[in-house]
């Protein structure tokens, strides 16, 4: 799960930076998908981080 989270999180990265760069340009008039990759990518990120967190404090607490 964490290694699937963690290649979801890589792509949205390069999703979100490709977004943000449309978003700075501003060449379209209606930015909403590009905002909605930003924010999907943020989501899988946050979950990913959390996720991760979550299993490194378990490995931490049998060790």
């Amino acid at each position: 799960m964490s290694l699937a989270l963690g290649a979801m999180a890589f792509v949205g990265l390069a999703f979100s930076f490709l977004a943000l760069t449309d978003i700075y340009h501003a060449r379209e008039p209606d930015l909403g998908v590009e905002w909605g990759v930003v924010r999907a990518a943020f989501f899988i990120t946050f979950v990913f981080v959390v996720l991760a967190s979550v299993t490194l404090l378990r490995l931490q607490r049998e060790g």
